[in-house]
């Protein structure tokens, strides 16, 4: 693949839109990444594309990238190395963040032995303390719900800007009852209670987050973004540097070309493992 500099840039915008619009238009780029939204839920066989997030794609006719082309060889190359490294206990039971975000990461817990794997949507998304204990109930739900979940402004779903920082415990018997917990970061961080002895399979982690499952007991963290000095950027960015690489839109590179790219930027899963 020839030697080839990337240049990143990374640019907040605490959740406001227009400015995301402004910035796509103003901006020189090759490749964009937009963190915190994703264009589509999906669930089944559908998808069901996010109001805000479609304003936000017509606002630049250059490639935009939001991680969910990427993020299924991402998340399953981090549960494929936990289990390499058995971090994963016989039989454990699983907390996925987001189905929604990432129903990839649901089949992939069960492939490496989940007996079972509570699916956190509601609880995380919506504050609801409900946790559905399979995929079959949880589509019921989502089929019923998401013509109108995905017309909510990411605000209310999401925590962003400094609502990123914030530590709330909730949902204590659940995470107890988990010896796995996977999917966003932020979510995690949001409402995460003590998580001793717990392994952590996550996204987007700097060195002040891995700093803080630290802290809060946890066994051993999987960063699915890789490893780039200690940090594991998003998703999306990776996507991103993928289009800017092959000058191509998210959904005109094939799996092939994302599997070799990842490899070309010596792309692994981040590891750190706090105590055994």
């Amino acid at each position: 693949m020839g030697h080839t500099t990337f240049f990143a840039k990374r640019t907040g915008t605490n959740g406001d839109i227009a400015r995301a619009i402004k910035l796509l238009k103003d901006e020189e780029y090759d490749a964009a990444g937009i963190g915190g939204i994703n264009f589509y839920y999906y669930l089944g066989k559908k998808r069901y594309p996010l109001l805000e997030a479609q304003q936000i794609k017509k606002a630049t006719s250059k490639p935009l990238a939001d991680g969910s082309f990427i993020k299924p060889l991402l998340d399953l190359k981090a549960v494929e190395l936990a289990q390499k490294l058995q971090l994963l206990p016989q039989n454990f039971n699983a907390l996925l963040t987001s189905y929604l975000d990432r129903p990839w990461l649901y089949a992939g817990l069960r492939k490496a032995g989940a007996k079972k794997v509570l699916i956190g949507d509601a609880a995380f998304a919506l504050k609801l303390p409900l946790f559905f204990p399979g995929e079959k109930l949880f589509t019921i739900a989502g089929i019923l719900t998401l013509p109108v979940l995905r017309t909510i402004p990411i605000k209310y779903l999401y925590p962003l800007g400094t609502k990123q920082e914030k530590n709330t415990p909730r949902y204590n018997k659940v995470f107890s009852r988990c010896q796995v917990v996977a999917g966003d970061f932020h979510f995690l961080r949001r409402y995460c209670p003590d998580l001793t002895g717990k392994v952590i399979i996550t996204t987007t982690l700097r060195k002040e987050d891995i700093a803080f499952l630290k802290s809060k007991g946890a066994l051993a963290v999987v960063g699915s973004g890789g490893d780039f000095q200690g940090i594991s950027p998003g998703a999306n960015l990776l996507e991103a540097m993928a289009c800017a690489y092959f000058k191509k839109n998210p959904g005109g590179i094939t799996n092939e070309e994302y599997a070799n790219f990842l490899e070309a930027i010596s792309y692994k899963p981040l590891v750190q493992i706090f105590s055994k």
